[in-house]
């Protein structure tokens, strides 16, 4: 299921069959009407300042069409909590960044008239969100943001520790 949060209007986008992410994603992202996309799976979790700190970065970069992203703690089902720690963007060649740290969905926002021209491959599984950003990359800015601002739940049903066999 894909959200829109808007403070005046919220709405609330069901699949009539449960659908693979890209299937909601793109839905998400074609009944949205804001400037900046957000990502949020149900298993994660953003904090307080996640919102507000992709806030301050656009109005810094003056409203950028961009795919901006933050960093992240990754949860165990224990509930222990630890920052995940990647090296920051800088002068690194993106595209071998995102291979290598690709962000979760819930560390990004994009700008919305990127998706436009690009959306999550449904006959990708598994891997779509990299497949997004890299397309995202060859187009526009990437910017990363080094405050911590979401909580990545890893679970052995997750894709992280999954069965990556599984698709």
């Amino acid at each position: 299921v894909c959200l829109e949060f808007d403070i005046q209007n919220k709405i609330v986008i069901r699949n009539e069959q449960n659908s693979e992410r890209c299937v909601s994603r793109n839905k998400g992202i074609q009944h949205a009407n804001g400037a900046y996309i957000c990502f949020l799976d149900s298993d994660d979790t953003f904090l307080p300042n996640h919102l507000q700190t992709f806030r301050n970065s656009i109005i810094a970069h003056d409203y950028p069409k961009a795919m901006l992203f933050t960093n992240s703690y990754i949860e165990d089902e224990n509930g222990n909590k630890r920052e995940k720690h990647v090296p920051h963007l800088q002068s690194q060649n993106v595209f071998a960044y995102l291979l290598q740290y690709t962000p979760n969905p819930a560390r990004v926002c994009v700008e919305r008239s990127v998706f436009d021209t690009i959306e999550f491959d449904p006959a990708i599984p598994g891997i779509e969100d990299l497949d997004a950003w890299l397309h995202i990359a060859k187009a526009q800015r990437v910017i990363h943001i080094p405050e911590y601002t979401n909580v990545y739940f890893v679970h052995s049903e997750s894709y992280t520790k999954g069965d990556v066999k599984r698709h």
